[in-house]
């Protein structure tokens, strides 16, 4: 009798991990927003076998020629944290539009799920960044996430863009620093989670951050759609067969060498 009310329990908890993924999904951006150019941009989110707290989106400001991105990663995994992870997603296009200055974004945001937050462990990473089509130019704000990875068009070594601060929900009050660098055609930008310098092979080793790194190195000169479906390929055969133990989503954005209207990209959701 026991066996079987486990059985069921376990069956239930499976269904709800099921269900909550496709929710998940489902909240992620499907297409790449119009834009001026130039700008090629793909990515991909493919969510593990329980509830994860990772998330990516794109925000367009009205009448202004600048895209806003943004990649997170909740802490810890389930329901609780997936949850956590669409009111900062929310929170964040709300926010957005009120400055169009990332660390006054963050720290509003910051603000906001230190205050609301149902659990004091709970907190997220997140590097978010507006980019300017007739500037040329990316601001960013980073807040405990991972090195973001730049690569030059005319550089053979990958240079990291990230800041101290904390992550959001963590410490409240606290002031956010803005970071602004120039762009050039032919330069590379690789917004990542740790689900891909963090997956495993069936041996136990790492993908890490070299991996990454090599990857991008070596792709350079392919164009944005070609780079996605190769960067998939490439951990897929690095995992052989395991199944990921934690999100794995990446942004990848490549400046382009012609001003054209952004045709949307599919992302490929496994």
């Amino acid at each position: 009798m026991v066996t079987v009310v486990s059985k069921s329990h376990l069956d239930e908890m499976n269904m709800d991990n099921i269900e909550g993924q496709a929710i998940q999904v489902g909240l992620m951006p499907t297409q790449v927003p119009k834009g001026k150019g130039p700008l090629e941009i793909a990515f991909s989110f493919e969510a593990a076998k329980y509830l994860g707290g990772d998330f990516f989106d794109f925000i367009t400001f009205e009448d202004l020629p600048k895209l806003g991105l943004a990649i997170a990663d909740v802490s810890g995994k389930g329901i609780g944290p997936s949850l956590f992870g669409i009111t900062c997603k929310s929170m964040l296009q709300i926010l957005a539009q009120k400055s169009k200055e990332t660390n006054v974004t963050m720290i509003e945001l910051n603000d906001i799920l230190y205050r609301e937050k149902p659990h004091q462990e709970l907190f997220s990473t997140m590097f978010y960044c507006i980019y300017d089509w007739d500037r040329m130019t990316l601001t960013y704000t980073s807040a405990g996430h991972n090195n973001m990875l730049l690569l030059r068009h005319d550089a053979v070594k990958v240079e990291y863009l990230g800041a101290k601060d904390p992550p959001l929900a963590m410490i409240s009050p606290f002031s956010y620093q803005k970071r602004e660098i120039s762009m050039s055609i032919g330069d590379w930008l690789l917004l990542y989670t740790d689900g891909i310098t963090e997956l495993r092979n069936p041996l136990g080793s790492f993908f890490e951050l070299k991996g990454l790194e090599e990857f991008l190195v070596r792709n350079r000169r392919k164009g944005i759609t070609e780079f996605k479906s190769d960067l998939m390929l490439e951990l897929d055969h690095f995992r052989k067969g395991r199944l990921p133990e934690d999100d794995i989503t990446f942004i990848a954005i490549k400046v382009g060498s012609e001003r054209h209207p952004l045709e949307p990209l599919k992302s490929v959701f496994t």
